[in-house]
């Protein structure tokens, strides 16, 4: 399985005057589509392509969490 480098990124909103943190994790040309959106520096992590499949092209679930263990048990720990 192909493996992709997803950023967690924060957006202009116009609301409240302020940039807010999205719940979803994108790859760089998903946050580029979107205006005033920048990616956090620092906060990137290489996923398998497959968590990047949702809604919207380019982008996690929303609530999406890198570090919590993802899909099926497959084998056991030591």
């Amino acid at each position: 399985m192909a493996k992709l480098m997803v950023y967690q990124f924060e957006c202009y909103d116009i609301t409240s005057d302020q940039f807010i943190r999205s719940r979803r994790w994108a790859t760089t040309a998903a946050i580029a589509m979107i205006p005033g959106a920048r990616p956090l520096p620092g906060f990137g992590v290489e996923v398998e392509e497959d968590l990047v499949e949702s809604d919207i092209e380019g982008m996690t679930e929303i609530g999406f969490n890198p570090t919590a263990e993802q899909g099926f048990q497959r084998a056991m720990k030591d």
